[in-house]
């Protein structure tokens, strides 16, 4: 391969890296990892604002729970020692009337409970619905991650295959040309050397003048021109 041959291999090379590089830090899966995240932020709001009206239910719930558990252990005691009492009317009166109160609030509290039962039963469901939402997308974040991972393993292998073409090809072009295409190509970032096409730089897309297009025609190896626009070498005919 001969100099201009290899400067020509060397832009192709350039070119494929840049694209690759892109590519590989704008998968499709990067897209979609973002959507996902944001769903799950979403979730976790819609969570919060139900959990703020849901707990105080709840811990009133578990309140009224153990007062009852309570007084039927109270009432249950009453019961048994007024069954089996042989004391005064007085203090079979009073535990007897104790007993109605306990029964009284009973009644009460285990229909404040039904209430806040029901009450809690949509909230319940929603909640359900977005922990089983939240698991989805758990489990889609990670097989994204893993698809990212695979995806971008497989271009940095690319790469470092380009990488070692690269070097390979560099040897084979003269000193001066190669410190002047790296020179550009720091400042361009993606390929220093173009093809020049219906007379419009294969860079920046931008029409030459027909005298620029003249000198590109009759250029070589050691007398290249540059874009007056963009600056990228404009690679000779062959």
């Amino acid at each position: 391969m001969d100099s201009l041959g290899a400067l020509q291999q060397l832009a192709h090379i350039d070119r494929s890296q840049s694209l690759l590089a892109y590519s590989r830090d704008h998968l499709p899966e990067h897209a979609e990892l973002l959507e996902v995240d944001q769903q799950v932020a979403t979730l976790g709001g819609e969570y919060r604002e139900l959990d703020a009206v849901r707990r105080p239910l709840m811990e009133r719930c578990d309140a009224i729970e153990s007062l009852i558990q309570q007084q039927r252990k109270r009432r249950d005691e009453l019961s048994t020692r007024l069954a089996s009492s042989t004391g005064a009317g007085r203090e079979l009166e009073a535990m007897a009337g104790e007993i109605a109160h306990l029964d009284a609030s009973l009644d009460s509290l285990e229909s404040e409970e039904l209430e806040i039962l029901e009450e809690l039963e949509p909230l319940d469901d929603q909640v359900q619905r977005i922990k089983s939402a939240a698991q989805a997308m758990s489990e889609r974040r990670a097989a994204l991650v893993n698809d990212i991972a695979a995806a971008q393993a497989q271009h940095d292998s690319e790469l470092a295959d380009l990488r070692s073409a690269r070097s390979e090809i560099m040897a084979q072009i003269p000193v001066d040309v190669l410190k002047l295409y790296e020179g550009i190509l720091q400042r361009v970032h993606d390929v220093a050397a173009v093809e020049v096409v219906d007379g419009v730089c294969g860079g920046c897309k931008i029409a030459a003048v027909a005298k620029d297009v003249g000198r590109w025609r009759s250029s070589t190896i050691d007398s290249l021109v540059s874009c007056p626009e963009c600056s990228r070498i404009w690679i000779p005919t062959s």
